[in-house]
């Protein structure tokens, strides 16, 4: 157990048994860490002594290899080794955080065994302003253990409900494709074990003491990010996912406690009030979850645009894979002219009649590509393997605006196609949390829902294959709460 914030909550007025506590376990805790490992952020480095002690309190008393097995799987950031870790814990013990026991059977092995010693007047102020103390809480989950990706139950523990925070039950949870690529090390930065998923829908259990956006009960939402640093000027407008210290991912991201970030594929999560979104109650919670990335990262930009305001206008999809089939929807109820580009004739029925686009074109027809020259108001394109620009340019009529929401390994085009028509090419990436809530509420009252395969747990790998292989109409939706165990 921990005092939360114990810092910011007590003031000089306190008293000096108050100042020298504070003192004690938060300034030269992180002086000492630091020490051991200089490259550790202040921020990182008081939460690291603090995170250990809560493993070796749950756990203890704890040999030193198995201190560094449970740090490790309860997902304890910024050690860097088992030896930084045996320094730490010496200095805790020099503080008397933790003591050492003989295990009395004539090893010389010892024991460690946390021990925080009370102060009376301390006791007495924290339960006057009532702080809470309280315990992580495990959580089940399937997790990638290596760039295999496979992935496979894990337990883990999830952090304390803090005054801001709101612990959700996860029922569902989309499957999207940056689970491959954190789950495979595709980028060389994933952070073993990877517990993915950032399409995660659910109920909320319980609350901290300081919220007031949502209650027991309520269906909830969280998305691609779950911190930020709430005071820069991308923050200050709603756009956390533009934040200018950078914003922390759902999963396999260092937060600002030095802990690794674990997403969706688990039985529940403790986020903060902020990154957290109220789904409605009408609006399924399984069709809530693709929502959650592959919809904002369509809604935003088609919105930042304004093609919400320009009924009538054409607009082209290029590529129908999740994010595609979302764009194509959120077309139509914007009254938009709807065509679909697509490398594959089958994609044709699936456009036209399934979806509703307004016309189907195969992208390697020259002649209808160049017969479509300077007819389209915008283009959105969703598709992530690497083709040709200079085609799609050609068809904005002047004005036009190409958003480019794939990820092609590169970007190539004549500057002749750009400049001549003053037309606009720019990227994004999903949204900011009042786009997010936005996005919500205008799918729950014009009943636009993701088509979705919901998927047990246990068919997890598989589906993850079947994404790459790009065999999935649309989205892949993990059922949490009837397969998780």
């Amino acid at each position: 157990m921990w005092l939360n914030s114990v810092g910011a909550r007590f003031n000089g007025s306190a008293g000096g048994a108050v100042s020298s506590f504070v003192r004690y376990f938060s300034r030269k805790r992180a002086e000492n860490v630091r020490k051991i490992n200089p490259k550790v952020s202040p921020q990182e480095a008081s939460s690291i002594a603090r995170n250990l002690y809560d493993v070796i309190k749950e756990h203890g008393p704890l040999t030193i290899p198995n201190a560094w097995v449970h740090a490790k799987d309860s997902g304890v950031g910024g050690i860097n080794s088992k030896t930084h870790m045996k320094l730490l814990l010496k200095w805790m013990r020099g503080r008397k955080m933790l003591k050492l026991w003989s295990t009395g059977v004539g090893s010389s092995k010892k024991f460690l065994l946390s021990t925080l010693p009370e102060d009376p007047k301390v006791t007495q102020i924290r339960s006057d302003m009532e702080v809470k103390i309280q315990h992580k809480k495990p959580s089940s989950s399937w997790a990638a253990t290596d760039p295999s990706g496979i992935v496979s139950p894990y337990k883990f523990n999830r952090r304390a409900v803090g005054s801001d925070d709101v612990s959700i039950t996860i029922t569902h949870c989309g499957i999207c494709y940056a689970d491959v690529v954190w789950t495979r090390n595709k980028h060389g930065d994933s952070k073993y074990p990877v517990v993915p998923g950032h399409e995660i829908v659910g109920v909320v259990q319980s609350v901290g003491s300081g919220v007031s956006r949502f209650k027991v009960g309520d269906h909830v939402g969280v998305g691609t990010y779950v911190n930020s640093c709430r005071d820069c000027h991308y923050c200050n407008q709603g756009l956390e996912n533009h934040c200018q210290k950078g914003s922390v991912y759902t999963f396999n991201h260092v937060d600002a406690d030095g802990t690794i970030t674990k997403g969706g594929y688990s039985s529940f999560i403790v986020v903060h009030q902020r990154y957290c979104f109220k789904i409605p109650d009408s609006y399924p919670l399984a069709s809530a979850a693709p929502l959650l990335c592959a919809g904002i990262t369509v809604y935003a930009p088609m919105v930042r645009h304004k093609m919400n305001q320009q009924p009538g206008k054409s607009f082209g999809v290029i590529g129908l894979g999740g994010l595609g089939h979302m764009a194509v929807k959120f077309g139509k109820a914007f009254g938009l002219n709807v065509t679909v580009f697509s490398t594959s004739i089958s994609k044709k029925e699936e456009a036209l009649t399934l979806l509703g686009a307004d016309k189907f074109v195969l992208s390697s027809d020259q002649e209808q590509m160049k017969g479509l020259a300077n007819s389209f108001d915008f283009i959105i394109d969703t598709a992530s393997g690497d083709h040709p620009f200079d085609p799609y340019m050609a068809l904005l009529k002047t004005y036009g605006v190409f958003v480019l929401v794939g990820f092609p390994s590169e970007v190539k085009l004549s500057p002749v196609n750009l400049n001549l028509g003053d037309k606009t090419l720019c990227g994004s990436t999903v949204g900011g949390t009042r786009e997010i809530q936005e996005m919500l509420e205008f799918c729950a009252a014009k009943g636009i829902q993701p088509n979705i395969e919901v998927i047990p747990i246990q068919y997890a790998n598989e589906a993850l294959e079947r994404l790459i292989k790009r065999d999935v109409k649309y989205r892949f939706v993990i059922d949490i709460k009837n397969s998780l165990k």
